[in-house]
């Protein structure tokens, strides 16, 4: 392939790179040097994956995770005119250096062990992160109704938190705890009128005492789960910190609504039986992470409504059509009718 072809497909990518950022980023000077470095560290890691050049045939805005807005899937064809499908992921420039570090270095230390998808290159500054695209759809219920798959997925959970726990990468102590206790003051920031009905979430949130033991996830959930024909893979690396392991397991069956036969699976599955205690415990992280996605969902509908005030006919109730808000107060009303 020809250094010409090369240098072509790089001019017609750094135009999609300016209209894409110019609609995102509204073109400050920060962001245009964030879009160059964007630019740079692109053709760094494909001139590194591909020395003997490459073309591209389509760039496409995928939904895969919901953290670090920007994700992209990237099909191109190499030397050999053989096609490869790229998966992008752009770091937020507001987002820590030193997280973003640590959310590569995670993803490309568990590569190994969950097989797919494959870490492929990283710039060292934070800014992007590529991965090989991977088909499949996000975990169901059905899914893990099957025992076997739940007791594959469970054990290669717990190899991932020891890897992690074992790595030499400076994770920060940011636990479920913490980030639902965060949000909860988030909340109560943005709409101060809801204190008095939230003093059983806060004081919920605060009988927890963070544990830190182990490198944990932070996000298992249907969506951060793949399935396909290769297997069961788990995807997005965003919320990695010290936690507790049964925050994982909990996350895991809130969100895909385990039964009580499938939580004493899981817990037999990473800790070899399931007691009375661990199950306790990972039932109290399920209404701990029904909260955190509670006050999530309430926290942006709230946002959205204080944007739309201006807009809003008079007369109209808008928290009242907002779905983020009603789905947050379907959390929360759950969560408040188990605690009184």
């Amino acid at each position: 392939m020809s250094v010409l072809k090369l240098r072509r497909w790089r001019g017609h990518f750094s135009l999609l790179l300016c209209l894409w950022s110019a609609s995102l980023w509204a073109g400050s000077e920060a962001d245009d040097r964030f879009s160059a470095q964007i630019d740079a560290a692109l053709t760094q890691g494909l001139d590194a994956l591909f020395p003997d050049g490459y073309e591209t045939l389509s760039y496409t805005s995928i939904d895969r995770g919901e953290s670090f807005d920007h994700k992209e899937k990237l099909l191109l064809k190499d030397e050999d005119d053989k096609e490869r499908t790229l998966f992008l992921k752009t770091f937020d420039p507001d987002t820590p250096l030193g997280e973003r570090q640590r959310v590569m270095a995670a993803t490309k230390c568990v590569a190994t062990l969950w097989q797919h998808p494959q870490f492929l290159w990283g710039d060292g500054e934070g800014t992007l992160m590529m991965q090989e695209y991977v088909e499949g759809g996000p975990a169901t219920i059905e899914h893990f109704q099957n025992k076997k798959n739940l007791q594959a997925f469970i054990q290669k959970l717990k190899k991932s938190h020891e890897m992690l726990s074992k790595s030499d990468i400076a994770f920060e102590k940011e636990s479920l705890v913490v980030r639902t206790q965060k949000r909860l003051q988030e909340l109560l920031e943005i709409e101060p009128s809801l204190r008095k009905r939230l003093e059983a979430a806060v004081a919920y949130a605060e009988s927890f005492p963070p544990v830190c033991t182990h490198v944990v996830h932070g996000d298992v959930q249907g969506g951060n789960i793949l399935v396909n024909d290769q297997g069961t893979f788990l995807i997005d690396w965003s919320e990695v910190s010290y936690g507790d392991p049964l925050e994982d397991l909990g996350s895991l069956a809130e969100q895909l609504a385990f039964t009580e036969d499938q939580e004493r699976q899981a817990l037999e599955a990473y800790f070899g039986k399931a007691t009375d205690h661990t199950l306790k415990q990972l039932k109290r992280y399920r209404l701990l992470n029904r909260l955190h996605f509670g006050c999530y969902f309430l926290r942006e509908g709230i946002k959205e409504e204080h944007r739309r005030k201006d807009e809003r006919p008079k007369g109209l109730l808008g928290l009242a059509f907002n779905p983020k808000i009603d789905k947050g107060m379907r959390l929360l009303r759950v969560f408040l009718s188990v605690t009184k």
